[in-house]
C-alpha cells in the first residue's frame, strides 16, 4: 500500500504502465491527486507504477492479479484506472458504490444472476461510456 490509515473504510487501487507514471504524465498527477484524496476521506491507496511485471500477459489483466492480494486489507477495495479522475473529491465513492444499482449491465442474459442493490460481496464495474448525461454529471470521469 502506498498509503494506508488506521482503519481504512475504502481502499483505492490504481496501476498503469511506467510510461503513464513518468514524471509529468496523467497516471502520476493522478496518484498525486488520489493520495490527497484517500488521506481526506480516511481511505487506503495503492498504486502500482508497473503493473505489467505481475505476469507475461497483458498487463490489463494483472488488475486481478493486484486486486486479489489487496482485497483482504480493506472492506471495500475499488481499481481505478490512471486516467480516471476524481472530479468531485468531496463526494464519496462509499456513496457512489453503494447507490449503484447493480442490474444495469444492457444484458439481459445477466440479470437473474445480479443483485437488485449492492452487498458485500458485489463486484460493480461502473464505465463513463454506459452512464448517461455529461462530464459534469459523474463524481469520476476519464481524462
Amino acid at each position: 500500500w502506498t498509503y494506508f490509515p488506521p482503519e481504512p473504510r475504502l481502499g483505492i487501487a490504481i496501476g498503469g504502465t511506467p510510461e503513464e507514471f513518468a514524471t509529468g504524465q496523467y497516471g502520476a498527477q493522478n496518484a498525486l491527486m488520489l493520495l490527497q484524496y484517500a488521506k481526506r476521506k480516511g481511505y487506503a491507496l495503492y498504486v502500482d507504477k508497473n503493473i505489467g511485471r505481475h505476469s507475461t500477459r497483458n498487463p490489463s489483466w494483472n488488475k486481478l492479479h493486484v486486486l486479489h492480494q489487496l482485497i483482504d486489507d480493506v472492506p471495500m477495495l475499488v481499481w481505478l484506472d490512471p486516467d480516471v479522475v476524481i472530479t468531485k473529491p468531496d463526494f464519496s465513492l462509499e456513496t457512489l458504490i453503494k447507490q449503484s444499482p447493480c442490474n444495469e449491465v444492457h444484458q439481459t442474459r445477466w440479470e437473474e444472476y445480479l443483485p437488485k442493490e449492492v452487498q458485500d460481496d458485489t463486484f460493480l464495474w461502473l464505465s463513463a461510456a454506459d452512464r448517461p448525461g455529461g462530464a459534469g454529471q459523474y463524481e469520476v470521469n476519464t481524462a
